[in-house]
């Protein structure tokens, strides 16, 4: 089906929508940190939360970019029924694993020995982590279809999706604080609800666009869409989401044996949440460059010019905002940190605009490699990546004294520069007139014609 000129313009209007969409996810987890700080036991809900948060996203890590592959693979009848069925033994497996850790005795080694928290605390915990056990499908089969929207131009509708999620968590935690449930339940209930509320809402905005896509016929010549092939491409962005999800807990690990452990501790987290951001507007390209990236070398122009701008736009305002007195209102007024952190912190959150430019290259290498279905060498990366971190991180200590979020900043910089420049020898060999053909040959050249809505 012949698609329209993808101009500037309307890579603006496929941008936006996921853009919103990540800036809405970003503020999600403040606004439910907010709601339990408001209620009773604030300090024990605010640690329950806080302690099975990280433990779900790694389990659910694995399945965090089923969007990217289903926006890539996902052409036909047999490739979507492919795909699905990955999606259902991977989240099943996951589903599983969450519920093995609530069992009493996994879980009293993990609370007890490895998060040492205190008994009402412990008892708090597992129930968030218990309301999270149905979570890892509702985020694989709603992702799945995302990324089938995304491919279908309808990106507006995964943005009406997402305003779904947030009036199912205001919902839930209204009606969670009239019935006095305690503050850390009703955070992961409401979280819990509004993935599956977001999951239907997807699902039902995308019925025209599916019927479409279930009614065409496998081309002949078409390789079958079987478990082995979706698992081999898909398992190297699983392995390096894990890894990405691991380093948070890696870096705390050095910090707290560094100068200003716990300062440091307790900064860098605000550091990372306030640069996503400014990072999500250039994540949400990355979607539309997988979907758009194979039309011809003009739509590759409009893409990469695109982007260019975007990212001046975002890391321009990000300067504004960090090297004037912009960032001693943020953080000293609206975070109300301690006015002793200044001296450690003004300098780590300067340099992550570093992190952004590097950050921002890294998106468009990896929806071009993922474009091309080359996911092997991202792995490869991200593990170069987290394998400079832990360096750096361990040198930097030997070295210097500088406080741990300092040394944390220098080495995520050094990892990152790292993974770039291991990602460019391939990224350099895929030029647009390869594509096309790479393409053909392991999946039907189909597009759909966006539908009119």
């Amino acid at each position: 089906m012949k698609d329209r000129e993808l101009t500037t313009q309307r890579i603006f209007w496929l941008w936006l929508p996921l853009a919103a969409t990540w800036l809405l996810m970003a503020v999600e987890n403040p606004l439910i940190q907010a709601f339990i700080s408001r209620m009773p036991d604030v300090r024990e809900n605010l640690t329950a939360f806080g302690a099975a948060l990280p433990i779900v996203l790694l389990i659910e890590a694995p399945i965090l970019s089923i969007i990217s592959a289903s926006n890539t693979l996902v052409r036909d009848r047999d490739s979507y029924f492919g795909m699905r069925r990955f999606v259902f033994i991977a989240s099943g497996v996951l589903c599983l694993v969450m519920l093995l850790l609530v069992l009493p005795g996994p879980y009293a080694y993990i609370s007890r020995e490895m998060l040492r928290l205190n008994a009402q605390t412990a008892d708090l915990c597992w129930v968030v982590v218990l309301c999270f056990v149905p979570a890892p499908f509702t985020v694989a089969y709603r992702r799945m279809i995302q990324g089938i929207l995304i491919h279908g131009g309808l990106t507006r509708k995964v943005g009406m999706a997402t305003l779904v999620r947030l009036a199912a968590v205001g919902i839930v935690l209204g009606a969670a604080a009239a019935g006095r449930i305690a503050g850390a339940i009703a955070g992961a209930m409401a979280l819990s609800v509004a993935f599956a509320a977001e999951a239907l809402a997807v699902r039902f905005m995308a019925r025209r666009l599916m019927r479409e896509l279930l009614a065409r016929e496998v081309a002949a010549d078409a390789a079958k869409m079987t478990l082995q092939r979706v698992w081999a491409f898909y398992f190297p962005l699983a392995l390096t989401a894990v890894m990405f999800h691991s380093m948070p807990a890696m870096l705390a690990y050095f910090m707290a044996r560094a100068p200003l452990a716990h300062e440091s501790i307790a900064i860098l987290p605000i550091i990372q949440n306030f640069s996503f951001l400014f990072g999500c507007f250039v994540f949400a390209m990355q979607e539309v460059i997988i979907s758009r990236g194979d039309g011809g070398t003009g739509e590759h122009a409009a893409l990469r010019r695109f982007m260019l701008y975007l990212c001046g736009a975002v890391i321009l305002a990000q300067v504004v905002v960090l090297f004037t007195p912009l960032v001693r209102i943020i953080f000293f007024r609206f975070y109300q940190l301690p006015i002793e952190f200044s001296e450690i912190m003004i300098v780590p959150v300067r340099l992550s605009v570093v992190i952004l430019v590097l950050f921002s290259w890294n998106v468009w290498q990896r929806a071009i490699l993922i474009r091309a279905q080359k996911t092997r060498p991202i792995t490869w990366a991200s593990l170069l990546d987290l394998g400079t971190v832990c360096a750096v991180m361990a040198a930097m200590m030997k070295m210097t004294a500088w406080s741990g979020v300092m040394c944390a900043v220098v080495a995520i910089i050094c990892g990152r520069t790292a993974g770039i420049s291991s990602l460019y020898r391939t990224y350099s060999r895929l030029q647009l007139s390869r594509l096309g053909p790479v393409d053909a040959v392991l999946i039907p050249s189909v597009d759909y014609e966006p539908v009119a809505e």
